[in-house]
């Protein structure tokens, strides 16, 4: 409840600055009109919310290698995609 107080309290604010910092970037979205992002103390990348969607919003990509532990690969790809609904495979 106080999450959302802050937020519509936030959003009222006109001709005004303010700094937030959170870990979600859905809050950051919602709330700012630039956002900067950090990694060990330094800004590695900034601009508005759609700026960074489009750039870097690309999801999360990873790769499974050959070490499956016996197991059928196609079992592996079946479990990611019910415990990740809508992602995708790309074999190569």
């Amino acid at each position: 409840m106080s999450r959302r107080s802050l937020f519509k309290m936030v959003k009222q604010l006109n001709n005004s600055s303010i700094v937030l910092t959170t870990h979600r970037m859905d809050e950051a979205e919602q709330l700012c009109d630039k956002i900067a992002i950090m990694i060990n103390g330094s800004i590695v990348c900034y601009g508005s919310p759609n700026y960074l969607l489009n750039t870097y919003g690309g999801g999360y990509e990873f790769t499974i290698h050959n070490d499956l532990r016996g197991r059928n690969p196609q079992q592996t790809f079946d479990e990611l995609e019910r415990k990740m609904p809508g992602a995708f495979t790309i074999t190569s």
